[in-house]
């Protein structure tokens, strides 16, 4: 693992989905947070609209085939700058997933691979070793929902990760034939970074001003 790590190759485990002891499926968050008000943003068109726990959620649940528009579950990240939305009311919260969900945090820690490096109190894990009086930034878990994508155009956009990071497919919806659901990642080595803004900005015609991947645009 160690060697692997160093040289910035990325792992597949299988398996984990064993090691965790909630469901983490739509009924669940039905169940717990239904009357909940959250945002939703259309993938497509980054729109955002109003909504609760329990709609998103009854759409999350039906067969990808049959899903019309692209929506995902806002995501509020602690320490960010604030915005309207940020009330007590907005799910899910920006405070700590620990805050939060502490048994799905609970459960989550307890099923990470190469929990020394992984875990937030992990021997080999820098962030365990700040001292305790400096202001930390959040570093997750963090949960992201989105409704199948039939246009292929992706539901999170090309960003550069701060940390190392593990992402773990906890739920996906079957298709009405029986078939799995899933999810697709696209991975890009770090030093592979400078091609690809060349090849954003010519493919693309990217004329914003600064960076096409730090712009999270695309």
């Amino acid at each position: 693992f160690q060697d692997l790590w160093a040289s910035g190759t990325p792992l597949i485990v299988t398996g984990l989905d064993r090691q965790f002891q909630l469901p983490w499926s739509p009924q669940y968050f039905i169940d717990h947070f239904g009357s909940q008000v959250c945002e939703i943003v259309d993938c497509g068109t980054d729109e955002t609209q109003r909504s609760t726990v329990k709609e998103f959620f009854l759409g999350f649940s039906k067969d990808p085939d049959s899903v019309v528009d692209c929506m995902k579950l806002k995501v509020l990240h602690k320490l960010s700058e604030p915005t309207l939305s940020d009330t007590s009311q907005d799910w899910p919260p920006s405070a700590t997933f620990q805050t939060t969900f502490p048994s799905l945090h609970e459960d989550f820690i307890r099923a990470v691979p190469f929990a020394d490096y992984t875990r937030p109190d992990g021997c080999h894990n820098l962030a365990a070793h700040f001292p305790l009086n400096a202001l930390r930034s959040d570093l997750g878990p963090k949960m992201y929902n989105a409704y199948a994508d039939k246009t292929r155009q992706g539901t999170t956009v090309l960003h550069l990760d701060a940390a190392d990071a593990i992402n773990i497919l906890l739920y996906a919806t079957p298709f009405a034939n029986g078939l799995p659901g899933g999810a697709l990642w696209h991975i890009f080595a770090a030093r592979d970074t400078p091609a690809l803004r060349c090849y954003l900005r010519e493919s693309t015609g990217h004329e914003d001003v600064g960076d096409p991947i730090h712009s999270q645009s695309l």
